[in-house]
């Protein structure tokens, strides 16, 4: 597989870690509030990280 093909499956795997942390996050319950914001923080990063990884930075 060439650079771009193994870059592009990485993000694919990223996007879809995103996605599955955004859902634990909204299924948590409100008394860990702490948790919830750590997990959706991390889903934000989560779903910019493919654009530096295709970018190659």
């Amino acid at each position: 597989m060439g650079p771009l093909v193994c870059q592009i499956h990485l993000s694919w795997r990223v996007m879809w870690l995103a996605g599955a942390t955004g859902m634990v996050a909204v299924l948590l319950p409100r008394q860990v509030a702490a948790l919830r914001f750590g997990l959706a923080c991390l889903h934000i990063t989560l779903l910019i990280a493919p654009f530096f990884i295709l970018g190659g930075v």
